[in-house]
């Protein structure tokens, strides 16, 4: 029956070659080594319950082998490790097994190194190291035989030595053109490396080519100037040619990498494909451009070629002065050879802000308070200024427009007219008007006044009518009226 086994630590992750009594760490089947490094294998394995225990007597056995041939050995006896090597074993090779710290080159030397003497240990640490292995052992395979009560395990690795070569580079020319035909500019080989390597990369700037490697180990940059154009022109001018190279193994493992440059950077006569103007110090919104009014431009004219064309700047069909500014529209151009570039600058600006109401015809005119007044903003500006109305400093309308209509209260009423909704930048200019409000007269208190002055009259009237009427009686019935009575009679009826 297979024993199931957990390796412990990292070994976890790696495959086991499970056995009836033990367990052992795969190993890869393909190990790199580079020519006059040490090969060494390091890894677990294990004996469930110990070695008393799964093999029943001693010893516990690792054989290391060279394409078969069995070369040196390393065993656990009775609590003590061992160590040989056969005479199989190559002359110009040496080797050791180490076995949970009990190395080999010790045991030789007659260096005791105890095991448990019970033979409970379960887990153990080892690892296989062979010296002196050359180019020429590259493709053998590196075996490992565990013995444990007669049952074998097997693991083994195919070795593969490498070795690294040089790089070298031959440039042809560096003077290199737009119109020029294929042309082989350069060659670069790499030499003593093994694996050979199959393919070198050429690059000038940003133009890149593989080149397969021929059987001399050479490889040649054969190109047109149109290839290399096609790149852009300004991206290949004094540019290095530079050759990398990469070493594959066999499992596709990169084994090193090879780069060299040369010393002579590329003169790459083309010829001009654009004109750029810019202005550095402009703002763009809704592509326009604007500079502050009474700003110096800032022009840089850009464009590519080689050898460099000459340029010219013009402001408004004029040739450019350097500390020009900006007091209208201005049209600028750049011209490189056949190549131009036109932008057009506006200026911006935020002047002369006012602020009116209806709330008055003339000042005699009284505003009373929590009457709708409407408040009129307006401004020099380019590009059309944005406004807000405050009073005493605190905004109470925003909505942007000239015009707004306000209850009004005592205070001070400000325009602010801004180009920050425009540009994003603090550019704000005011005007203020003062509001003294009155009080609003009390409603219907002039009617009430109205009303005892009409009661008056009549009761006036009335009075006068009654003593009419009254006298006229006393005519009728004869009656004399005494006439300091009737004096004051008539002076009534007159009043």
């Amino acid at each position: 029956m297979k024993i199931a086994a957990l390796l412990v630590g990292a070994g976890n992750a790696v495959p086991l070659k499970v056995g009836r009594t033990m367990s052992v760490s795969e190993l890869e089947p393909l190990s790199l080594l580079k020519s006059g490094e040490v090969f060494k294998l390091e890894s677990h394995f294990r004996v469930p319950e110990g070695i008393d225990t799964q093999c029943g007597k001693w010893p516990l056995v690792i054989d290391v082998s060279l394409d078969e041939k069995r070369i040196m050995q390393g065993l656990v006896d009775k609590g003590f490790y061992k160590f040989r090597a056969f005479d199989t074993m190559p002359k110009s090779l040496s080797g050791d097994i180490t076995i949970s710290n009990c190395s080999g080159k010790a045991a030789e030397n007659d260096e005791k190194c105890p095991l448990p003497t019970d033979g409970s240990v379960e887990d153990f640490d080892y690892s296989v190291e062979l010296a002196g292995l050359t180019i020429e052992d590259s493709g053998k395979t590196v075996g490992l035989a565990w013995n444990c009560d007669s049952e074998l395990l097997n693991i083994e690795s195919t070795v593969e030595i490498w070795q690294q070569g040089e790089i070298a580079q031959s440039v042809n020319t560096t003077d290199l053109s737009s119109d020029m035909n294929a042309t082989i500019v350069a060659s670069c080989s790499v030499s003593g490396e093994l694996p050979k390597v199959e393919q070198i990369t050429f690059n000038i700037g940003q133009f890149g080519q593989d080149v397969i490697v021929d059987e001399n180990g050479l490889a040649q940059l054969n190109v047109s100037g149109s290839e290399l154009l096609g790149f852009g022109g300004a991206n290949i001018h004094a540019q290095a040619i530079e050759c990398s190279a990469t070493q594959i193994a066999t499992n596709g493992v990169s084994l090193a990498t090879y780069d060299i440059s040369s010393a002579e950077t590329v003169q790459f006569s083309y010829p001009t494909s654009y004109a750029q103007i810019r202005v550095a110090n402009a703002i763009e919104f809704d592509s326009k451009s604007y500079l502050a009014k009474g700003s110096a431009v800032s022009v840089t004219c850009e464009a590519d070629g080689f050898p460099a064309p000459v340029k010219t700047v013009t402001a408004n069909g004029n040739a450019l002065d350097e500390s020009i500014v900006l007091t209208e529209k201005t049209v600028l151009k750049c011209v490189a050879d056949e190549k131009q570039d036109i932008k057009i600058v506006d200026i911006f600006y935020l002047e002369d802000v006012v602020i009116n109401h209806d709330g008055h015809g003339n000042a005699e005119d009284l505003i009373y308070e929590n009457s709708d007044v409407k408040f009129s903003c307006d401004a020099k500006s380019n590009p059309m200024a944005s406004f807000s109305l405050l009073k005493d400093g605190e905004i109470i309308s925003d909505h942007g427009e000239k015009e707004h209509n306000i209850k009004v209260v005592s205070g001070m009423y400000t325009c602010a007219a801004s180009l920050d909704a425009v540009f994003r930048l603090d550019i704000v200019e005011s005007a203020g008007t003062m509001i003294t409000a009155e009080p609003a007269p009390q409603e219907g208190s002039g009617n009430t006044i109205m009303i005892v002055v009409i009661v008056i009259i009549c009761l006036c009237l009335i009075g006068a009518v009654g003593f009419v009427v009254w006298k006229k009686r006393q005519t009728d019935k004869g009656e004399e009226v005494p006439q300091d009575e009737a004096d004051a009679e008539d002076e009534m009826a007159t009043e």
